[in-house]
């Protein structure tokens, strides 16, 4: 079945590449992969962290970070530890665990600050590839269009 269509369709796709190139699959892996494993990692860790830190399943372990940071805020507003306070959150989340939806948080945030660190650490080492061929020569440009061949539209 053909359909006529009178006029030319635009998709936008998100790549600087021919989006049927398999090299674009493999650069997405490739940029995808370590703000993924960090939000994995800071996922894992954050129980792990505050279990070191001293927020036990029986509250606060004496001796640890975590007494001295209670000591610290004590002894600092002269009442204790306020509720709803990070603090307070952490001693919770010590005692009954830490909430699904705060894990997802800590990974998304984790994730999401990788992934931006990555991206301007690239451009900055972009930038300074181009200051450093300024003549202008039509190699430097070919080698530039080879990092991002195509547009980011697909016309159909």
């Amino acid at each position: 079945m053909y359909v006529f269509l009178p006029f030319r369709m635009t998709v936008f796709t998100g790549y600087k590449n021919n989006p049927t190139n398999q090299n674009n699959s493999w650069l997405l892996l490739k940029k995808a992969a370590l703000p993924l494993a960090v939000a994995g990692t800071g996922v894992v860790a954050a129980p792990l962290i505050l279990s070191a830190a001293g927020f036990g399943a029986s509250g606060i372990v004496a001796g640890s970070l975590a007494a001295k940071g209670m000591s610290f805020i004590a002894a600092w507003n002269g009442v204790g530890v306020v509720a709803g306070s990070t603090f307070a959150a952490c001693q919770s989340a010590g005692v009954v665990g830490i909430a699904g939806s705060t894990l997802t948080g800590i990974g998304v945030t984790a994730g999401t600050a990788t992934a931006v660190v990555q991206e301007g650490i690239q451009r900055i080492g972009k930038k300074s590839k181009n200051e450093e061929n300024i003549d202008g020569s039509e190699e430097d440009e070919q080698s530039e269009n080879e990092d991002e061949k195509g547009s980011d539209e697909l016309h159909i």
